[in-house]
C-alpha cells in the first residue's frame, strides 16, 4: 500500500557542501529496519516492504499511521548502490534526491486521481544523531480535502532516510510531522 507523506520543510542549510560525509561501517538493511520502533511520534509501525529485493540499491520502506489513520507517514532506508551517502543537508547529492522525492510526490495526475500537490517552501529539520534533513513542505488536495505532505531526506548510518508523512490541512494539525521526521531519522541512526 502507497503511503502518503506530508512534510512542513524549507530552506536547508548547514555545513559546507561536501561536508559531512558518514564513516565508518554501517549496518545491515535490516538491522537499521529493526531500529525503527512501533510507536514513533504518535504513530504506530505498519508492514515493512522489501524494495531492495525488486531493485538493488532501493532498500526498504516501512509505513506509519496516526491513531484513526488520520495521517500516514513512511520511512525509506536505501543506498542507491553507494558505499556511503552524504550527511549534509546542503549536499548537492542530497538535494538531487530531495528533488527527485518531491518530483514524485507531485506527480499525481490530478485529472484522473483528483490529486494534486505543489511545493510551499523548503527547510532542513535538525535530528538527533547527525545534520538536519533537507525538506519539502507541499501543499494540494486529494479531492475535495485539502491535504499537508512533508517531504525529508537525510543521511543515517551511511544510507539516504526519505521521510514522508502526509494529513490533512487543519488547524490544529491531527500530527506533528517535524516531530515525527525527527524521531524517525534518530531512530535510523541509532539514537
Amino acid at each position: 500500500m502507497a503511503l502518503l507523506v506530508l512534510a512542513g520543510c524549507a530552506a536547508p542549510g548547514g555545513a559546507p557542501a561536501g561536508a559531512g560525509r558518514a564513516t565508518g561501517p554501517r549496518p545491515t538493511l535490516e538491522a537499521q529496519v529493526d531500529r525503527l520502533p512501533s510507536d514513533l511520534a504518535g504513530f504506530r509501525r505498519g508492514p515493512v516492504t522489501d524494495f531492495e529485493a525488486r531493485a538493488p540499491g532501493y532498500g526498504r520502506g516501512v509505513e506509519y499511521t496516526s491513531g484513526g489513520r488520520a495521517a500516514v507517514a513512511s520511512v525509506a532506508l536505501y543506498d542507491r548502490g553507494l558505499a556511503t551517502v552524504p550527511a549534509d543537508p546542503a549536499d548537492p547529492a542530497m538535494l538531487a534526491e530531495l528533488e527527485t522525492a518531491v518530483r514524485e510526490a507531485t506527480a499525481l495526475p490530478p485529472r484522473t486521481t483528483g490529486r494534486a500537490l505543489a511545493e510551499q517552501r523548503r527547510m532542513t529539520v535538525p535530528a538527533p544523531g547527525g545534520p538536519g534533513l533537507a525538506c519539502a513542505d507541499l501543499a494540494g488536495n486529494f479531492g475535495r480535502t485539502p491535504i499537508e505532505r512533508l517531504v525529508c531526506i537525510g543521511a543515517a548510518a551511511g544510507r539516504y532516510v526519505k521521510i514522508q508523512v502526509t494529513m490533512p490541512d487543519r488547524r490544529p494539525p491531527v500530527a506533528d510531522a517535524t516531530a515525527f521526521v525527527a524521531a524517525a531519522a534518530g531512530a535510523a541512526r541509532g539514537g
